[in-house]
């Protein structure tokens, strides 16, 4: 069985925000997050920020993909400052990266995407022994949002019930905690507001 989705993001104006104790001017880019099963404990995870591009082809089911992807945008949006996933490749291991200067406040700050790439997952190094192969940057709410509309074309595409990768049943606490935090939106910077 194969399943296609995608979301894709539209662009907004340039947005100034302050990242990792710098002051950057920042194009919102579009966000697309796919996610395809293409055989018995394989899928492929592809991203798009604006015209920049990374497939990671041969993901198994041994990792939690939907729901670590959801996880990752979740903590970054309650204010979190890192998020990572690893894809496991039996041994090869992609690891994304997803930095922001968050604050769990806003979501029109940026966050820097990156993928790494391993020889084997089972080593568990350090990202800085990773060798860097895809690195981009977007608006976190645009990721968030990508994110969760994958995950929700994945439920929609065969219901809850039905979804199975690996071990893992779909992550619908992760996807409704997501789904609530982006309904918020930005929050007033105080209680008083």
């Amino acid at each position: 069985m194969a399943l296609g989705l995608s979301l894709a993001r539209g662009a907004e104006p340039l947005v100034l925000t302050q990242y990792e104790h710098s002051v950057v001017l920042m194009s919102a880019e579009p966000v697309q997050i796919n996610f395809t099963v293409t055989g018995s404990g394989w899928g492929t995870v592809a991203l798009r920020i604006g015209s920049s591009t990374f497939t990671i082809d041969a993901v198994s089911y041994c990792t939690d993909v939907v729901g670590d992807l959801l996880r990752g945008a979740l903590t970054l949006v309650t204010g979190e400052y890192f998020a990572r996933a690893s894809f496991d490749g039996e041994p090869h291991e992609w690891r994304l990266v997803v930095s922001s200067p968050g604050d769990g406040i806003t979501l029109q700050c940026g966050c820097s995407i990156k993928v790494l790439e391993f020889a084997n997952i089972n080593e568990s190094l350090p990202d800085k022994e990773g060798r860097l192969t895809f690195e981009a940057d977007c608006m976190l709410g645009d990721f968030a949002t990508a994110v969760l509309e994958m995950a929700r074309g994945v439920m929609n595409a065969g219901g809850i019930e039905a979804y199975r990768w690996g071990n893992w049943p779909f992550p619908l606490r992760a996807f409704r905690a997501l789904e609530s935090a982006l309904d918020i939106g930005d929050l007033p910077r105080t209680l008083g507001a």
